[in-house]
């Protein structure tokens, strides 16, 4: 279970740093870049 809360601490620590640098991004773009779901988003 530590593993998975390591990846979704890691995909919010990207997104954050991408609002951060101001990058406009979509789910659908989140979802392509992680390989994930919408629901893991």
């Amino acid at each position: 279970m530590s593993n998975s809360h390591d990846k979704l601490a890691t995909r919010l620590g990207i997104i954050l740093t991408k609002l951060n640098l101001g990058e406009k991004f979509s789910i659908d773009d989140l979802i392509e870049e992680f390989g994930v779901s919408e629901k893991q988003i």
